[in-house]
């Protein structure tokens, strides 16, 4: 299974989300990778957050899982907040906050609508319950 971490953080005018570059760098994306035997899907997400762009947080909401017939590539999604900056990231992955506006821009470059809409409504769901909470 493919897991993604959605990481948002709160600035004093806006909210933000980490994206890495995807690899080969054509794409940003989410730091995001298989679940590994040995640990849980949000244990997946944590520990590709601190691989691929050197962060970590707390994992605030368990998974918000895809909506059905959109980026069959990603099957689970934790949404992260507390960021905090812990190490250097994977050679090539340019970890980079964007504001939501942006981020959606971002998420549509070099991709299929489809995959892209499946990023988007994902991140929705986590702005979603990130401002509930």
């Amino acid at each position: 299974m493919v897991v993604a971490a959605i990481c948002l953080r709160s600035t004093e005018q806006e909210i933000q989300v980490l994206l890495v570059k995807s690899f080969p760098g054509k794409s940003w994306i989410y730091p995001q990778g298989l679940n590994e035997a040995d640990e849980t899907p949000v244990g997946t997400a944590l520990r590709e957050l601190a691989e691929e762009a050197g962060w970590t947080g707390k994992v605030a909401s368990g998974l918000v899982y895809r909506l059905h017939g959109f980026d069959e590539q990603i099957q689970g999604y934790a949404l992260v907040s507390e960021a905090k900056q812990t190490g250097e990231p994977a050679p090539g992955r340019l970890p980079s906050w964007f504001n939501l506006s942006l981020a959606v821009l971002k998420l549509q470059e070099n991709r299929p609508q489809q995959e892209a809409m499946g990023l988007i409504l994902a991140l929705r769901q986590a702005v979603k319950w990130y401002m509930a909470n």
